[in-house]
């Protein structure tokens, strides 16, 4: 038997990807279903899920490697287009605050994760943790390093920067946001282009989460 072709390794590894997809998806849609009927702490919750997401998300790391290593190479790095990146990032943040704005003025219900925390009797550190700096890193490595690499295998760049920000603000499973994680699954496939490396989409993620935990906890005076 020949071997297989690049094209046909390319949509075998993108069925390898969906399978991840599908079980970060069941992973978020479990997380929710037990948050509605409260089965379980919400913070141990959280903590078991961000877990289980990231063995799920280093598994396949591992399985595909080269296709995340040279995004995890410090050697690749660019950032000789330090200007325009730091604004793309400004009007990405200015767009960002502004839908949240109106969807509070709207008195649109969203969920409020430091809360969930509280609650619990759980330090503010753990929320940031869990919901600034793990998400930051496995869903950087699961979307913007193996799916969209892989989607970019099998259709352009441009096709491939569009469905892994749909993909990921599908992950999220609520009509409200999908908005604004569209925006911000886009705007970190960008950077993610710009500077050939997921370093930075790691640390702009985990930035807006926590900025989101700094907000809600009131650490910033609000």
């Amino acid at each position: 038997m020949p071997p297989p072709s690049a094209h046909e390794s390319s949509w075998h590894g993108l069925r390898r990807l969906l399978v991840l997809y599908a079980l970060l998806l069941a992973a978020s849609a479990l997380l929710a279903l037990l948050r509605a009927f409260d089965v379980a702490p919400g913070a141990a919750l959280d903590a078991f899920v961000a877990g289980a997401s990231g063995l799920m998300v280093l598994g396949f790391a591992l399985r595909d490697r080269r296709k995340v290593l040279p995004l995890l190479d410090p050697r690749n790095l660019r950032l000789d287009n330090a200007a325009a990146i730091a604004a793309g990032a400004a009007l990405t943040v200015l767009a960002l605050e502004a839908y949240f704005f109106l969807l509070a003025a709207l008195d649109v219900p969203l969920m409020h994760y430091w809360s969930v925390f509280e609650e619990a009797g759980w330090p503010l550190w753990s929320a940031f943790v869990l919901i600034a700096a793990v998400p930051a890193v496995v869903e950087e490595v699961a979307f913007r390093g193996l799916i969209y690499e892989g989607l970019s295998r099998v259709m352009t760049r441009r096709e491939a920067l569009l469905v892994q920000a749909m993909a990921f603000s599908v992950l999220h499973l609520s009509p409200w946001v999908f908005a604004s994680h569209f925006l911000i699954g886009f705007s970190l496939g960008m950077l993610r282009d710009a500077t050939r490396s997921l370093y930075p989409c790691m640390l702009a993620h985990a930035a807006w989460n926590a900025w989101v935990v700094a907000e809600e906890s009131g650490l910033l005076g609000g």
